[in-house]
């Protein structure tokens, strides 16, 4: 059997002669040693020369799938190790114990990572944890790692590492292969030493792209991984319209009894609450069966803030023994609002587990403002090219908020932390009634909408 073993590495100067140290040092002699470089800046090259490297090759672009493909290609041995140059073999008998797992159906395996003394403590938890003192063959659990592995070509050449993700390639090759009916073996006798963890140091922009790439791997079902008692459905939502006089009729269509028609609509909203004195508003919601509530005096002029009616309409239901998780808010005077909307806003803020979402509408224009100091400045960043810049967000309150109940009893809308933004691209949702230029254009908006529905239904 022949071996051959290809390292990756990326500016590891620190670590890369350890690793080839401890590689050369193995009791399995004459190892196939091909190194594959993602364009290290500092010496790593110069010191891994000084080792008898059969070949180095440079990727420029890398991908981990793309790297190992190109690595095994420049490699002649029936089976074939993949090391990262931060891992440092434990003792002289890693790379035996290592390649002695590929026994039968089994056509990769995986060693141990052991932390060290300087790791991060979330990293030396995290290494612990996951790699454990007992071996295990695997037929469903699909967890592989490249860090410290082996497979046999045969398998490699009928399926290569997959070039397109930027993480996990090892995970989805095994799940693949296991699916051809092939095994895949956890050898803890085959340890490294692996400094940096396998979350790197909980970077969250890696984790979040690894997690993409799980979730199309595992065929993640969000319901899957909730609680039931947690899912939107579940939950105790209520709708909040505040308004203090109808919108009236817009381009023939009324704005406040489409309005509460979606919110009663939506299969997680319990109760819907129309908090108003105008007598108009409050006929209207008796006849889409929602909750009529007069305003108290403090609350009834234009004054009183929607922080203020939140906190009333909670303290109401309070009283009343009511305790809802979620309050939905939103404002009659956007007539364009996009259907399912709300709906798509309660599921963002039951999964994600945020506590306020709202829609916002990107913009990626440059914005001044009047300081308290009297000065103008700027908001955001420079005159960077699009798409180098992160938008600033308009907020649409009014066109669809979910927010914690415990905010709003706070007299708040939107919360300090954990917020979510959807974003909507159509102009058309920012617009309000309420601005008379604004509203002359949506009059002609829906007008035509309607024009074009009815030539719709004769035909």
């Amino acid at each position: 059997m022949k071996v051959s073993i290809v390292v990756r590495c990326r500016d590891e100067e620190d670590w890369i002669g350890h690793c080839l140290a401890g590689v050369f040092a193995q009791d399995v002699k004459d190892p196939e040693v091909v190194i594959v470089d993602n364009g290290s800046i500092d010496r790593t090259l110069d010191i891994a020369a000084r080792f008898p490297i059969a070949r180095i090759l440079t990727v420029s672009e890398y991908f981990p799938g793309a790297a190992l493909n190109r690595g095994v290609e420049a490699t002649s041995g029936d089976t074939v190790v993949f090391l990262s140059a931060h891992c440092v073999p434990k003792d002289s008998g890693w790379l035996g114990a290592l390649v002695g797992g590929l026994q039968g159906d089994v056509v990769g395996v995986y060693g141990r990572q052991l932390p060290v003394t300087f790791s991060e403590p979330s990293d030396f938890r995290d290494l612990i944890v996951t790699f454990g003192p007992e071996p295990r063959v695997q037929t469903v659990d699909s967890f592989f790692h490249n860090a410290n592995s082996a497979v046999r070509r045969s398998a490699w050449d009928q399926l290569p590492f997959d070039e397109t993700v930027t993480n996990i390639e090892d995970r989805l090759w095994a799940r693949q292969i296991q699916g051809r009916g092939f095994k895949i073996a956890y050898e803890p006798r085959a340890a490294v030493f692996h400094y940096h963890g396998i979350h790197h140091n909980q970077s969250r922009s890696r984790a979040e792209s690894t997690l993409e790439v799980l979730k199309s791997v595992e065929s993640f079902e969000q319901q899957a991984y909730m609680p039931e008692s947690l899912l939107p459905a579940r939950r105790d939502i209520v709708a909040v319209v505040p308004t203090l006089q109808s919108p009236g009729l817009i381009g023939g269509t009324d704005p406040l009894a489409n309005l509460l028609a979606q919110l009663t609509a939506c299969p997680y909203i319990k109760d819907t609450f129309v908090v108003s004195n105008d007598e108009t508003v409050l006929d209207a919601s008796r006849r889409a069966r929602t909750t009529a509530m007069r305003r108290p005096p403090e609350l009834a002029t234009t004054d009183a803030g929607l922080g203020e009616v939140l906190q009333w309409v909670v303290g109401e239901l309070a009283a009343a023994h009511r305790y809802p998780d979620y309050v939905v808010y939103a404002n009659p005077e956007y007539v364009l609002r996009p259907p399912r909307i709300i709906d798509a806003l309660i599921e963002d803020v039951c999964y994600k587990g945020l506590d306020t979402v709202f829609v916002g509408y990107p913009e990626y224009q440059n914005f001044w403002r009047y300081s308290p100091s009297g000065v103008y400045e700027e908001v955001g960043e420079e005159l960077l090219p699009r798409r180098d810049k992160h938008p600033m967000f308009k907020s649409l309150l009014g066109l669809g908020t979910v927010t914690r109940a415990r905010i709003a009893r706070l007299g708040r809308l939107v919360s300090d932390r954990r917020v979510g933004v959807m974003a909507t691209h159509d102009l058309r949702h920012t617009l309000r009634a309420s601005d008379e230029t604004q509203r002359a254009l949506i009059e002609m908006i829906v007008a035509e909408e309607n024009r074009l529905a009815s030539r719709t239904r004769v035909r």
